[in-house]
């Protein structure tokens, strides 16, 4: 579709919504923009979910001005936003992308063992065991650092804490948003990945989550 025919498409239908509506599809395109991602799986997303599956077709017309993409998951109950041209990608350091790919690792690797109606999750000892597996580290990654990794991700709707980070026995909630944070179909390029990193390897890795800073 050209520029054009989104902005026709996009008026066509934004001018029948009421100044609620208009008011609600502000608020999600500026937190779409900040966090990329919306997931039903998440309690204070839920109602968002619903209201962009609702008006899909204006969603989208409206991001495609901007060169964005907008797709909707309907299995994972996910929405997502990415950039056609690629700007915008948060740039990650070495243990964020590390541990970014253990987390997609561990969601694959608990998805099928639960029913469509559970959130997935691990321990934060499990994730200690994960990093220290990779024989990258002599000792555990510190407190504050994987407690800022932690929050980061949070920030972007890819997973959410119950606890705290010093406690291994704390819950890591990952929701299907992790799915889309990197582009990877097989488990076992998420592990080949995580062997590369380990080794002080580049993975040209791409990172769909805005940069916000």
């Amino acid at each position: 579709m050209s520029y054009s025919q989104d902005a026709s498409s996009f008026y066509e239908r934004y001018s029948k919504l009421e100044e609620r509506e208009k008011a609600r599809m502000s608020k999600l395109v500026n937190k779409l923009l900040s966090v990329n991602f919306i997931c039903r799986a998440k309690e204070t997303d839920r109602d968002d979910y619903y209201f962009c599956v609702r008006y899909e077709p204006i969603f989208k017309a409206y991001f495609s001005l901007m060169d964005y993409d907008l797709k909707i998951n309907k299995q994972n109950e996910v929405v997502a936003l990415s950039n056609r041209e690629g700007y915008n990608h948060l740039q990650l350091r070495l243990n964020q992308s590390l541990i970014l790919l253990i987390l997609r690792k561990m969601y694959y690797k608990k998805m099928n063992e639960l029913s469509l109606n559970d959130n997935i999750s691990m321990r934060i000892g499990e994730l200690h065991e994960e990093i220290m597996a990779t024989n990258r580290f002599d000792k555990r990654i510190g407190k504050k650092e994987l407690g800022q990794i932690i929050r980061l991700y949070k920030r972007y709707n890819l997973i959410d804490m119950i606890g705290d980070v010093g406690d291994d026995d704390s819950v890591l909630i990952l929701y299907p948003s992790i799915l889309y944070a990197i582009s990877i179909t097989q488990i076992e390029e998420v592990e080949r990945k995580i062997d590369a990193l380990a080794k002080g390897e580049s993975v040209n890795e791409e990172n769909h989550e805005n940069e916000a800073d």
